[in-house]
């Protein structure tokens, strides 16, 4: 978000960022521009009220302003009733949408063909992957054998299925030579007494992903963040549903090979660029997927090094804000 609002400013807007601007001063602005529904009524379920947020933007429609969404989700992740009509609200009243790929360009300006509509990438980080760690010293830091293949999936595990998808994949790979890295994989929580249940579970599962060689460890900082994939050869997108992922123009950011669901705009993009995608809800298309990645890691094909200069070539927060910053003129001028 920061290297967004950067890169806009570079662009020549004056850009602030603040919900009370929005609902108190939004006439001193040319444009407002909304990334997450939910970020409206500050993630805040409970605080979601839908008429208000109605009369409000009925009166933004009564003034110059024009309003702009980047469409991330097409719905929520937990379809909570409440959230899905907040969701159906900002994109009814919108003047227009920016999308992340195709997929969902060509669904959006179907359902609403009144709006403006427009393409521009999900930009990688302002400064190109900055890879302190070398592969073979990241690999010694986290204790993992050298000719290993090591395999991560980053970001939240949103659910058990995102998680059975991820440890099936594992037991496929058992005794391959595969590490899994999935540093915010469910451990649960470790209590004493009375929370026998709860305790024998964490240990469960910390044996069964020893043994299935995942590391766990929970969120990562900026620094851990950078070992753990300078550590890796493949980007797992762990998601059984999904539009987008930040997790794409990072692994490529980093010259890693990626393997996700054929789904949205990330199975356009995988497809496009020669990475590879499977069926989520087939355990065999999965398996099948990441072979094939881990092949081209062992025939050392280079798909990484493209990856990377695909990212540097198309998807520079320069030439994204670039692409924005004139579909926002045109907007304006709607």
């Amino acid at each position: 978000m920061n290297s967004l609002v950067s890169g806009l400013i570079a662009c020549g807007n004056e850009v602030e960022c603040g919900l009370h601007l929005f609902w108190n001063s939004f006439e001193n602005y040319d444009l407002l521009f909304f990334q997450w529904p939910e970020l409206i009524f500050g993630w805040r379920k409970g605080q979601i009220d839908i008429e208000r947020l109605s009369r409000h933007f009925d009166r933004i429609k009564n003034t110059r302003v024009k309003t702009l969404i980047t469409c991330h989700n097409l719905h929520p992740h937990n379809n909570d009733e409440t959230t899905v009509e907040l969701y159906d609200l900002v994109y009814s009243k919108v003047d227009a949408f920016h999308h992340m790929g195709e997929y969902s360009y060509q669904l959006m300006k179907e359902k609403y063909p009144q709006k403006y509509h427009f393409v521009a990438p999900h930009h990688i980080a302002d400064i190109l992957w900055d890879n302190k760690f070398g592969s073979k010293d990241a690999r010694k830091a986290l204790s993992i054998p050298r000719n290993n293949i090591v395999i991560s999936s980053f970001g939240a595990f949103r659910n058990l299925d995102e998680e059975r998808l991820f440890v099936d994949l594992a037991k496929d790979f058992l005794g391959n030579k595969v590490t899994f890295l999935a540093p915010r994989i469910s451990l649960g929580h470790l209590y004493n007494g009375r929370h026998l249940n709860k305790t024998l579970v964490f240990l469960y599962k910390r044996i069964s992903y020893m043994v299935l060689s995942i590391r766990a460890h929970g969120f990562l900082s900026q620094e851990e963040l950078k070992m753990w994939l300078s550590a890796s050869d493949i980007v797992f997108i762990q998601r059984k549903e999904i539009l987008n992922s930040g997790n794409v123009p990072l692994a490529f950011s980093a010259g890693k090979i990626v393997v996700g669901p054929n789904l949205g705009n990330v199975g356009e993009i995988l497809k496009k660029t020669g990475n590879f995608t499977f069926n989520p809800n087939d355990r065999a298309s999965v398996k099948k997927a990441v072979q094939e990645a881990i092949n081209d890691v062992m025939n050392k094909t280079q798909l990484g090094a493209k990856n990377y200069q695909y990212s540097k070539d198309n998807w520079s927060t320069k030439r994204v804000c670039t692409l924005i910053n004139n579909e926002i003129a045109r907007i304006c001028e709607l």
